[in-house]
């Protein structure tokens, strides 16, 4: 993978890289020590990745890869507690939301997968 969003010092909370092969952008999440427990930032680095592939006519496709043996154990909870737990309501944001289709205010892909 050429791209990678977050870093060593960052490595407890994963990375996702992106790789483009011809007009595929393949993005890999890799927390496996947490068997790709999706924390906050991880999940706003998949969002910048699902963004840049909305967003740029030269990619048709996308393919969504997980790294070592487990594809995702879902949610990371305690760490999203903060997320969760807000009473207000969060500002829009422009970039894509994979789960869309369940809040209506929130920007879909534009060619669904």
């Amino acid at each position: 993978m050429s791209a990678a969003s977050g870093d060593a010092a960052g490595a407890s909370d994963g990375v996702v890289r992106e790789e483009v092969r011809g007009r595929v952008l393949v993005i890999e999440v890799d927390r496996s020590a947490k068997r790709n427990a999706f924390t906050p930032e991880l999940f706003d680095r998949l969002r910048d990745a699902l963004t840049r592939l909305d967003d740029d006519p030269a990619l048709w496709a996308g393919v969504l890869a997980f790294a070592g043996a487990h594809t995702t154990a879902g949610l990371d909870l305690p760490r999203f507690a903060g997320v969760f737990g807000s009473a207000e309501a969060a500002p829009r944001d422009p970039r894509v939301d994979p789960f869309a289709q369940f809040a209506p205010d929130s920007r879909g892909a534009q060619d669904p997968a």
